[in-house]
């Protein structure tokens, strides 16, 4: 399974990332919590691919996720330095690093012939401006790997030996022979952080960090071969939970997975069927499968039925809707049958 990831650093902090190979996102305030970005950064996974956007100048890369999230208190290792609190952060190492970035008119602002051309992810990541650590679909990821070798006709930079990643006059470089700096900062889990039973936002972080690695979740996420949350359906910047991709013989089956701290209601079956609108129009493919999945705490008979009807007129897979429940720091999930 592998997710690409974007984080947006800036002029201050883009050198000390690259210097102490670390990625992380702020709250923007001195918060030490902040779930929405930890349900963020808990989507990574050791060896996902990772861009930089460096705020005015444009997209970085190519580096790898080379640890699991872990969290520093914001008057902790390295803050002062940075000019805000990265408060959850995960180690990187480089791949494929390219010294000329990809400006932001190049990779969205110039658009494509067609619609489903357009980099979506990082139009709506515009768009809202919010999230420290966003999602690529891998067809993104690819086009913006196509974009930096263009920039880079040179190829990428040569590792070799002893040395360390730097970024001056506009591009990354490699001082060679110069040691690396080691990073000494807090490694302590933000796992204590996720309380379940407060609500949507936190059972989407448990989620986000178990799926994929928790095999009593498998019945309900599949074998992921990609996945994000928060994904961004439409201007309206309606979200979708979770959205799971699998990939099973070389036939793709994509999971919208709605999550719900309240019982499931009627009305909620035409959110779910703009969510299928907009994977159809923009992501997925005619031989696709889209499943629906419904993660609930309770259901009624005309809320089941009006989520049937949906599924039913968009021809999609069988629905499936899970009855949860918090059991200790964990969920327990009971699929209706």
């Amino acid at each position: 399974m592998s997710t690409p990831h974007v984080f947006i650093v800036n002029t201050k902090t883009f050198p000390l990332h690259l210097e102490f190979q670390f990625a992380g996102t702020t709250p923007g305030k001195l918060q030490a919590q902040h779930i929405g970005l930890l349900a963020d950064i808990a989507r990574t996974r050791p060896g996902d691919p990772v861009l930089f956007y460096l705020q005015d100048y444009g997209f970085y890369g190519i580096f790898r996720i080379a640890s699991e999230p872990f969290v520093e208190p914001p008057n902790g290792w390295l803050q002062a330095e940075l000019g805000l609190p990265l408060i959850y952060r995960v180690r990187i190492e480089p791949d494929e690093i390219y010294p000329r970035p990809v400006t932001e008119w190049e990779a969205i602002d110039r658009l494509p012939l067609y619609s489903r051309d357009i980099l979506w992810s990082l139009v709506y990541r515009k768009l809202k401006g919010e999230r420290g650590c966003s999602y690529l679909f891998p067809y993104e990821f690819e086009s913006m790997r196509q974009l930096l070798r263009a920039a880079n006709p040179n190829g990428p930079l040569k590792l070799i030996g002893t040395g360390r990643l730097t970024w001056q006059e506009g591009e990354i470089r490699w001082e060679q022979g110069v040691p690396a700096r080691p990073y000494t900062g807090n490694l302590n889990s933000p796992l204590d952080q996720i309380d379940i039973r407060r609500g949507e936002k936190h059972l989407q972080a448990w989620m986000a960090w178990h799926i994929g690695r928790d095999p009593s979740l498998r019945e309900l996420t599949g074998d992921p071969i990609w996945f994000a949350n928060e994904v961004y359906a439409g201007m309206g910047m309606q979200r979708m939970d979770l959205l799971i991709l699998e990939e099973m013989e070389g036939q793709r089956r994509f999971r919208v997975v709605e999550l719900k701290a309240r019982p499931g209601e009627a009305r909620d079956a035409e959110q779910m069927r703009r969510y299928i609108w907009w994977l159809r129009d923009y992501v997925a493919t005619p031989h696709d499968f889209i499943r629906p999945v419904w993660v609930v705490r309770k259901i009624s008979r005309e809320a089941r039925a009006a989520m049937e009807a949906v599924v039913r007129e968009e021809k999609c897979e069988a629905l499936e809707i899970w009855i949860w429940r918090p059991e200790g720091r964990r969920p327990h999930f009971e699929r209706v049958t």
